[in-house]
């Protein structure tokens, strides 16, 4: 079964498997998230956690439109998330269950209380940190 879509530096896109092996699916019949890719073996993180995502929650597996690592010296990655409003999770590469399911609550619970939030940052140890719209977030900062 496809787990996600390769984008390898713009170039043609290919489904791969939880281990980033090429996958003989038509794309056409895909609606997988996209993991950008600048090159070299590190993409092989943002696939582990994305199939870490999918295990833990598919619900908020599928709600990402593309993964990529980040430019820290870590590798932490970014989702970017579709849904009502663009919001974005950042995540250590070796982010456990626990911390997914930490997300996902903390995302819930920002739901039932119509509080609106562009980013949840879950790369510090028992804690998620949110950003609201109009804050600089962290991710785009730290790609500078």
């Amino acid at each position: 079964m496809p787990i996600r879509c390769w984008e390898r530096c713009g170039c043609r896109r290919r489904p791969v498997d939880a281990d980033a092996r090429a996958l003989p699916f038509d794309l056409t019949s895909l609606d997988l998230p996209i993991v950008r890719s600048g090159g070299g073996g590190a993409d092989s993180d943002v696939v582990g956690l994305l199939a870490r995502v999918q295990a833990v929650d598919p619900a908020l597996f599928q709600t990402i439109d593309a993964a990529r690592r980040t430019e820290t010296s870590r590798g932490d990655v970014l989702l970017e998330l579709s849904g009502e409003g663009a919001h974005r999770v950042l995540l250590s590469r070796d982010a456990g269950p626990e911390v997914i399911e930490a997300v996902v609550m903390v995302a819930r619970d920002l739901a039932a209380k119509a509080r609106p939030y562009a980013e949840l940052d879950a790369r510090f140890a028992g804690q998620v940190v949110v950003r609201r719209r109009g804050a600089r977030l962290l991710a785009a900062a730290s790609d500078d």
